[in-house]
């Protein structure tokens, strides 16, 4: 039998606690009828809690593990989520906001988790990457999911949805991602202005802002999509993303610094060799450079994607 958890605490206020959406292998229904017991002997969880289910009988779920890149698709962005359901607590900042990735903006995963309900339609979830993967219990001839990876802390994005809504899609290389926590200054060089928008992407809402002609800013990431000349450039004070170059072909933002300047760049922001199911040579990174800065605040002076040099808690 196969379990999916309807309901999932803070794990502050419970050491022990699988969240929504996860799914659980369990043994047959025996004894207490009101408990199951996880496969392996793992422990018990109940049936129902304050008189309401806690856990659907489902099919088995396909999981893949491994190093994947997605791209946000909505123009709106994607939450993030404790469990891989969208019933599962969404995170929120210490100012009670809940965090979401942008539309352009790229997170890796390490699992993809996909669910089938009773009339066969499926949705998929991203966990976010980190370099504890999912460990197995040899058990009655069996493979288990052990308890300590079903009820570690873990980030969840929805890939796609029952009525095949995407959200997250699947890069066939790692995007070149560069950070420096004390920036580089650029300056806006397109006459019309360049505008603001919030994620790094044409499809991103606006903000309203724009930049002038000849205005400069101060920019402390700069990220490049797998065969894409655009690179997209996040301003850093928080108030979003602008390109260096449109849509067809124009310069908009020029570094102020020659040495910062593309021409100098070339070989360097080449994307990493590599499809988004390999990233052997990084693999050991706790989380990639996004998820550090998004959830265990600033790094090294300067980050990139294929030098892995992060400080974490």
């Amino acid at each position: 039998s196969l379990l999916t958890t309807k309901t999932g605490n803070d794990q502050k206020q419970m050491p022990h606690v699988i969240q929504c959406g996860m799914c659980v292998q369990i043994d047959r229904f025996v004894g207490n009828p009101d408990f199951v017991r996880l496969s392996g002997g793992q422990g018990w969880i109940p049936r129902q809690v304050n008189g309401k289910d806690s856990t659907v009988t489902g099919q088995r779920p396909e999981a893949r593990y491994g190093s994947f890149w997605f791209r946000v698709k909505p123009e709106r962005g994607v939450k993030v989520r404790l469990g891989p359901s969208r019933k599962a607590t969404s995170i929120k900042s210490e100012a009670g906001v809940y965090f979401r990735f942008e539309c352009g903006e790229y997170l890796r995963a390490c699992e993809i988790m996909t669910v089938y309900d009773e009339n066969g339609a499926s949705e998929s979830f991203a966990k976010l990457y980190r370099n504890r993967h999912a460990e197995l219990l040899r058990y009655d001839n069996k493979e288990h999911r052990l308890l300590a990876s079903l009820t570690s802390p873990a980030e969840w994005v929805q890939i796609h949805s029952a009525d095949q809504t995407v959200y997250l899609e699947e890069c066939a290389a790692p995007p070149h991602i560069q950070r420096h926590k004390k920036g580089w200054r650029y300056n806006a060089v397109a006459d019309a202005g360049v505008e603001v928008r919030k994620g790094p992407s044409f499809s991103s809402e606006l903000t309203g802002m724009v930049l002038l002609g000849g205005e400069s800013v101060m920019v402390n990431e700069r990220v490049t999509g797998p065969g894409e000349r655009i690179t997209w450039l996040r301003l850093s004070d928080s108030q979003g993303w602008v390109h260096d170059t449109g849509q067809h072909g124009d310069v908009t933002m020029i570094a102020h610094s020659l040495e910062h300047r593309k021409v100098g760049l070339s070989q360097s922001c080449r994307p990493p060799t590599g499809g988004g199911t390999g990233g052997d040579q990084d693999d050991d990174v706790a989380y990639n450079t996004i998820i550090a800065r998004l959830f265990h605040g600033e790094g090294d002076e300067m980050e990139e994607v294929s030098n892995p040099k992060i400080k974490y808690k």
